[in-house]
């Protein structure tokens, strides 16, 4: 086999998620989706491998020609062409031990999925291009409390329909309540990504001491309740690219945030017990409120989720701390 040396320009290797453009995104997703198929056939070693090699030839826009071959000195060769008609006939000779040195140098990050803090998404057309919606911006910086809320109990009711139907598949139920319960996940995924979209309000005034302000009418992007309902059905014909970069994103961002706040995210030793979680939320609120002079539920919800996990964490140090000199106290007694 002739192997000749000759230069071509390939485009460099991303060195982490937020390199990586939308397509690639839900590209490199899709990809992952079947390298855990297979994993769960028994071929986690080799799944990992091909999806690796799949990605490295996603970002260099490489097709393969042939999985492999033998040089002369008795070398595996790859041998790959970039994409295009005008590269039909196009041959790229990689020995198969450069391929596997690159693929560990260069995307290490594939390992660690929850590190995409940068926004997959800017403004996205549903409906027939006629309804425009908004993306979080990075680090979902504007997603209000009652917003990230919301899309994170949508998960979890997604996580556990999910649970549902491996049982159901497990104890070989009926197709109808197979699929039923699959249209159920389906509602969840649009839903959680209903949420997390915005639509476009025009700001014309507000209310200011009982007197109604009039201020430049502007169009903003913002959250409401009602957007979850009203727009989950438009997101059916795209949810199945978009809901695993969007969940990755968020869990993403949430990795962000147990690293900026420690005590939120850190278990607290306590025993696990019955709580109401209306009851929790209600005395968190209240707590909020007092500790940060907000005059109502409203105005808590309505702020950034980054802004009111910052309060709590800094109300949980707080605690901490408190607790600490209490235990001090009650030993210098």
């Amino acid at each position: 086999m002739d192997t000749t040396n000759y230069q071509i320009h390939l485009p460099a290797l991303p060195d982490s998620w937020n390199r990586l453009s939308t397509e690639e995104l839900e590209e490199v997703n899709r990809l992952y989706k079947r390298k855990e198929a297979m994993a769960a056939a028994g071929e986690e070693e080799r799944a990992d491998r091909i999806f690796k090699l799949k990605c490295f030839m996603l970002f260099l826009g490489l097709k393969i020609v042939r999985r492999t071959v033998t040089d002369e000195n008795g070398e595996t060769v790859f041998l790959f062409r970039r994409k295009g008609i005008r590269h039909l006939f196009e041959r790229i000779p990689m020995r198969a031990w450069q391929v596997d040195q690159w693929i560990d140098q260069k995307l290490g990050f594939l390992d660690n999925p929850f590190a995409r803090t940068v926004t997959p998404y800017g403004i996205i057309r549903l409906r027939m291009g006629t309804l425009r919606l908004k993306a979080p911006k990075d680090v979902m910086s504007d997603v209000s409390f009652a917003q990230y809320q919301s899309a994170q109990n949508l998960l979890i009711m997604y996580w556990d329909a999910q649970k549902v139907l491996q049982t159901l598949v497990r104890r070989k139920s009926t197709h109808a309540a197979i699929r039923m319960q699959l249209r159920r996940m389906k509602q969840a995924r649009c839903r959680f990504l209903a949420t997390l979209f915005n639509e476009s309000v025009r700001e014309t005034g507000e209310i200011r001491e009982g007197r109604y302000l009039r201020k430049c009418k502007r169009r903003v992007w913002s959250f409401n309740s009602g957007q979850i309902q009203r727009n989950a059905r438009w997101f059916s014909m795209v949810e199945a690219r978009m809901f695993p970069v969007m969940v990755q994103y968020f869990q993403s961002v949430q990795e962000a945030y147990a690293r900026m706040y420690p005590e939120l995210f850190t278990s607290n030793g306590k025993k696990n017990g019955i709580y109401s979680p209306i009851k929790i939320e209600v005395e968190m609120i209240n707590n909020i409120m007092k500790y940060q002079g907000f005059d109502d539920y409203d105005a808590v919800y309505d702020s950034e989720a980054v802004r009111i996990l910052g309060i709590m964490n800094a109300m949980a140090k707080e605690a901490k701390e408190i607790e600490k000199m209490n235990q001090k106290y009650r030993k210098g007694k």
